[in-house]
């Protein structure tokens, strides 16, 4: 690593009271692990599989241990023609969805007591599972355009729209997106 690009993560981490205990080490292709402390008492671990990434944050003052996994997707034409210039946000229990016109991503927490750090295999089978629901949930934002009607029309129907910046924002809860979806099946037969 250059000098300067060393020194400035050093400050980084002192100004932000980080020790950093592992940083990106591979323990197989398309997997990095980082593990660092904070002063405030938070143990954290990063791991990346390919372009899917977990953070492990086990908080021990409170006892609280927080998951979060992150699916990035890549640009898709169908997605691009069929947003435009706007988005989709899907609201699930513990998980959102986020669709944009230059691709769609999903979060997933969960919030444990105790230390419950997960093994890799355990990730990766997690991951499976998300891919899963997000597929299910894309697949339901695909058939969107061949409704009918024109896509604004249809989210108009299910979602709330926040504008920010320049470009709408389509909140949808995901018992309303299964209603749509069902609406769609009845009327495809």
């Amino acid at each position: 690593m250059r000098k300067d690009i060393q020194d400035q993560v050093i400050r980084h981490q002192k100004n932000n009271n980080i020790s950093v205990i592992i940083s990106k080490k591979s323990q197989f292709k398309g997997n990095l692990v980082s593990i660092w402390t904070k002063k405030n008492n938070e143990i954290i671990v990063t791991n990346s599989y390919y372009k899917d990434r977990i953070s492990q944050t086990y908080f021990i003052d409170t006892n609280k241990f927080i998951t979060e996994y992150y699916i990035l997707s890549k640009y898709t034409k169908w997605l691009n023609k069929l947003l435009q210039n706007n988005s989709i946000y899907i609201k699930m229990k513990d998980m959102e969805c986020y669709f944009q016109p230059f691709g769609y991503s999903l979060k997933c927490e969960i919030i444990k007591n105790g230390l419950n750090f997960s093994s890799n295999i355990e990730n990766i089978n997690k991951f499976k599972e998300l891919k899963t629901i997000l597929s299910h949930v894309k697949n339901i934002i695909k058939r969107i355009d061949t409704s009918g009607a024109t896509t604004i029309t249809v989210l108009n129907e299910i979602a709330y729209q926040v504008e920010i910046g320049y470009a709408p924002i389509y909140h949808i809860e995901y018992d309303k997106l299964i209603e749509l979806d069902r609406r769609m099946s009845d009327h495809s037969e």
